[in-house]
């Protein structure tokens, strides 16, 4: 549980700062599916919470922590990332700003687990090797399993993708969702649909002031390994929260 200088700094930063700096609009049903899923996490503590979106701009993190501070108003989860390694090596030009970012995020109790994205594997503009990509993934689950084995609550915030998308449409999903899943049972998975409601939304810069939309699906539980469903019905359920053009291969219509 965050201490109490961290819940105070995550109720500022993740509580009231994204409405600030941000329109958000809740999705119809989403109020009441975040109500149903604040009391199921009040009444089983030690069920891992994993919230999984589309990934588009810089500010999603922010508005799922944001989210998660809705349905945990005492604070009591702590709430850990996957963050890409690339944004936080000292080797690499233009990384200043996203250190600081992460080292904000463990003032307010969030821990962010590095990890090399496929994307950049065997890439000359980052040089990562399979190795080290593998390696990273390897120290994520093992995190994750210290952290659920101590019995720490635990709300996990997750992109399937694993980066963001160039065009704002669902790209392909990892299969690391299903890893991390099975890793973290009892738990329940929630779809966050994301979409910027401006005519020109920004993938590479802070959306600040634009109308967000925030779709909450149903959430998915997984009591047990062998209730993780596959990554095309997570992607599926994911792709049903937004507009048919954004939904790319698992537009609900076409299946």
């Amino acid at each position: 549980m965050p201490n109490l200088e961290q819940r105070m700094r995550r109720q500022t930063e993740i509580g009231w700062l994204p409405r600030w700096l941000y329109r958000l609009e809740w999705g119809p049903g989403s109020n009441e599916r975040l109500a149903k899923l604040r009391t199921t996490l009040k009444d089983e503590p030690q069920t891992a919470l994993v919230v999984y979106f589309n990934h588009f701009a810089f500010d999603d993190p922010l508005w799922m922590a944001h989210l998660i501070n809705r349905v945990d108003p005492k604070q009591k989860r702590l709430i850990a990332a996957p963050a890409s390694f690339s944004h936080i090596d000292p080797t690499r030009d233009g990384s200043k700003i996203f250190r600081r970012i992460h080292q904000e995020a463990k003032r307010c109790g969030i821990e962010t687990i590095p990890v090399i994205q496929t994307y950049q594997v065997n890439n000359p503009q980052y040089g990562y090797t399979e190795e080290q990509a593998y390696a990273s993934y390897r120290q994520l689950f093992k995190r994750l399993r210290e952290l659920k084995t101590s019995g720490i609550p635990l709300a996990v915030i997750v992109s399937p993708e694993g980066h963001r998308s160039e065009t704002g449409v669902i790209g392909e999903a990892e299969k690391g969702i299903v890893h991390m899943l099975k890793q973290l049972t009892p738990a329940i998975c929630l779809p966050v649909g994301i979409v910027v409601k401006d005519d020109r939304p920004q993938r590479d810069k802070l959306n600040v002031g634009k109308r967000v939309g925030l779709y909450i699906g149903e959430s998915i539980s997984c009591k047990r390994r062998q209730d993780v469903p596959t990554v095309d019905f997570l992607m599926q359920r994911l792709a049903e929260l937004l507009p048919k053009e954004r939904r790319g291969r698992w537009n609900i219509e076409d299946l």
